[in-house]
């Protein structure tokens, strides 16, 4: 199964491009090149979950909060975690988290998507799982810190299953500012050890102002789909 798949873009218009996806339940790494038979896994890095190419570098993060640079272009390809520290004590305080990468603005954002989970009152019922909060790290590459977001100012992210994106919220757009739009993401790491359970995620918007989750739509909340998850339709609106 592939959860993800990421198209690195060099500047360098003679170079290729590279595909990397994250592969199986337990969320392997591995990329293909133009002309590749096979994918070649990436075998010194632990549960990714996230991938971003940013600023010509690859990086993903993984469950364990620890960040790697990937070099795609050695042979083989491997994983260096970069040392950091967090700004903030919940960077791996919550064993309930789903961890996505984002770039806003210029600046590489780790967001932590934190969940509560209610299982069911009786055999056959459905295991859901709800957002209580979510905390944005910015990554400062001068001090190897991941520092604590409390705004992003016009900005909204999009957060999900195919893809995460920051977009510019203005009087024009139906999305509101400093807001997260999450849908159901990482399923396949809950069913890997439930799979006798019918498994629900919630569907919502978060405001880092007042720090409240709300429903996206007045009617169904949850997603309850084991194989067509939610994904976002983003058109070019602006940069």
């Amino acid at each position: 199964m592939v959860s993800k798949v990421v198209l690195t873009y060099p500047k360098d218009p003679s170079e290729d491009f590279i595909a990397v996806a994250i592969h199986t339940v337990v969320k392997k790494i591995a990329i293909a090149r133009p002309g590749d038979k096979t994918w070649t896994t990436i075998q010194n890095i632990p549960c990714v979950m996230d991938v971003i190419y940013f600023k010509q570098q690859l990086y993903g993060i993984c469950a364990n909060s620890k960040l790697y640079i990937l070099d795609i272009k050695s042979n083989p390809p491997k994983a260096s975690e970069v040392r950091l520290s967090y700004s903030f004590g919940v960077g791996c305080a919550f064993g309930g988290v789903n961890r996505y990468l984002v770039e806003w603005s210029g600046e590489l954002l780790q967001v932590l998507q934190v969940l509560q989970d209610e299982s069911p009152n009786e055999e056959g019922g459905i295991k859901k799982f709800y957002t209580n909060e979510f905390y944005v790290f910015k990554l400062d590459f001068a001090y190897n810190i991941w520092r604590l977001v409390k705004s992003l100012g016009q900005h909204a992210l999009f957060l999900g299953f195919n893809t995460s994106v920051s977009v510019l919220a203005s009087a024009e757009t139906i999305f509101k500012r400093n807001c997260i739009y999450f849908v159901e993401d990482h399923r396949m790491q809950y069913y890997r050890t439930n799979v006798n359970i019918e498994i629900s995620f919630d569907i919502g918007v978060f405001n880092l102002e007042d720090r409240k989750v709300r429903p996206l739509f007045s009617t169904n909340t949850t997603s309850a789909s084991p194989f067509s998850p939610p994904v976002w339709i983003i058109s070019k609106l602006n940069s």
